[in-house]
Order: C-alpha cells, then sequence, then structure tokens
C-alpha cells in the first residue's frame, strides 16, 4: 500500500480535555458506566455509533487529544498508520529516490530505483553496467575467468551454475588458515 496523503485538517476547532481529565500520554478520557474510556472513542460512539470491529479512530486534525467528533474517522490500522507523520509513513508517500529517480515495483509490490541500483554495483566492481554477470572477464578482484581459474559450482537451490574465481578462494582459505593459527597460539 501506497503513502497516504494527511488528511486536511477540519475547519471546526479541536475538543481537548483538561489536564485533569488526561491519562499521562495526554489522550483525554470519560467515565462511562464505572470505566475510564478515551474521550475520542467515546465522542465517536456517541456522534456515530459503535467502532466497526477491525477499524481504529483517526483523527484528521493529528491532535491525538481531540475529541471532537467532526474530527475522527473509523479506519483500518494500516490507513491510520499511513497517515501518521512516521518516518515509515513519509517514506512510504515518497515517489522519487533521494537522487530524484523514479521507483520502479518489484513483483513483491516492492519499491526499487533501478538507477541506484545500478550505479551501486557498478561502483563496488559488481558489473560494468554493459551487461550481465555471466559475461564479465574477471573477477571482483581482477583475477581472469579462465580455464585453469574458473571453477563452477551450482547455486544453493540447485538451479544453475556460476563462476567461482580459484586464485579468490584459495586467498581466503589461505587467510581463514591464518587467522585460525593466530587464534591458536594467542589462546
Amino acid at each position: 500500500m501506497a503513502g497516504l496523503p494527511i488528511p486536511t485538517p477540519p475547519s471546526t476547532p479541536c475538543h481537548v480535555p483538561s489536564a485533569d481529565e488526561a491519562y499521562p500520554n495526554g489522550n483525554g478520557y470519560m467515565r462511562l458506566r464505572a470505566t475510564n474510556e478515551y474521550a475520542h472513542r467515546s465522542a465517536y460512539v456517541g456522534q456515530y455509533g459503535p467502532i466497526p470491529e477491525g477499524l481504529v479512530i483517526d483523527h484528521l486534525c493529528r491532535n491525538t487529544q481531540c475529541a471532537n467528533p467532526e474530527h475522527l474517522e473509523a479506519v483500518t490500522p494500516a490507513v491510520n498508520a499511513l497517515r501518521a507523520d512516521s518516518p515509515v509513513a513519509r517514506n512510504a508517500r515518497k515517489e522519487l529516490c533521494d537522487a530524484g529517480h523514479e521507483f520502479a515495483r518489484k513483483q513483491n509490490g516492492r519499491r526499487w530505483c533501478p538507477q541506484c541500483s545500478l550505479a551501486r554495483r557498478v561502483a563496488s566492481g559488481e558489473t560494468s553496467g554493459n551487461g550481465p554477470l555471466s559475461q564479465r572477464t574477471h573477477c571482483l578482484h581482477g583475477h581472469p575467468f579462465d580455464q585453469e581459474n574458473t571453477r563452477w559450482v551450482l547455486k544453493p537451490d540447485g538451479s544453475t551454475k556460476r563462476r567461482r574465481c580459484r586464485t579468490c578462494q584459495r586467498l581466503a582459505e589461505q587467510k581463514r588458515r591464518s587467522t585460525a593459527a593466530a587464534r591458536q597460539t594467542a589462546a
């Protein structure tokens, strides 16, 4: 669900309970049938009837202490969260990445920036930006993918093979062994 715009506040004034009628979080309460109830929920029920199951009360005025029924609306928790001014809600409302590119959507619904993603991959040396990874002639550290230096391994899901640099694997194994030996002597 994309970010939702913050609703425009109603023109009527907020009804804010006095300090002696407020919980420590600032929300007002009313004493009804020997129980304390949030003032905004009581005001909504008094004006519109019971709150539908699964919905919460959203303050259109963005003042969580307000108990004016005209400022209240029953919405789903997701809509309430996305209308808020939290970092998550602000990011959900964005239509451009921080560099100003439009977001694209993956099949799972997540947003991403293809231009920034490619720039990160080029900067890290993962790709030249000119083709798929299978067309690379050298590994990330500059070793050639030739007959002697290339090892083919199956992907973890067993679907396809991928190339590994034998020199990089040998250097990583040497580093791992020397680190283990250093730990052994230190202990």
